[in-house]
């Protein structure tokens, strides 16, 4: 992960809980080459789940790939079988268009495919 965070045009996001300043309660990396982005990885700790912590951090992302960094299209994968993040990012204005075959596989050994999802900016 580090190899990655170092990589030009990466950006790792932090968000935190208001009643706890230095305990984040959501993340997110992100790599850029304008005029395009793309979410690597977001997720939000366990017991904030649920909470509107992710979609907050997501929108903070757009706006901020908007207006700071010029970029207009924002990409990212998500497993077909992860229906609450599906419903997350659909609620932030992405769509569907297109799939990865067997993009993931389970500790169990299950693969599944990811769906590639953008949003114009």
């Amino acid at each position: 992960m580090l190899q990655t965070l170092i990589t030009p045009g990466t950006i790792g996001w932090l968000h935190y809980t208001d009643d706890k300043p230095k305990t984040p309660n959501s993340f997110a990396i992100t790599r850029m080459i304008a005029p395009e982005a793309e979410i690597l990885t977001l997720g939000t700790i366990p017991d904030q789940q649920g909470q509107g912590k992710a979609s907050q951090l997501l929108h903070d992302i757009t706006h901020s790939m908007q207006h700071n960094y010029d970029i207009d299209s924002l990409y990212l994968d998500v497993d077909e079988n992860n229906k609450s993040a599906i419903a997350l990012y659909k609620s932030a204005q992405f769509a569907v268009c297109g799939k990865r075959k067997n993009y993931y596989t389970s500790k169990n050994g299950i693969q599944s495919d990811a769906l590639l999802m953008t949003r114009k900016l």
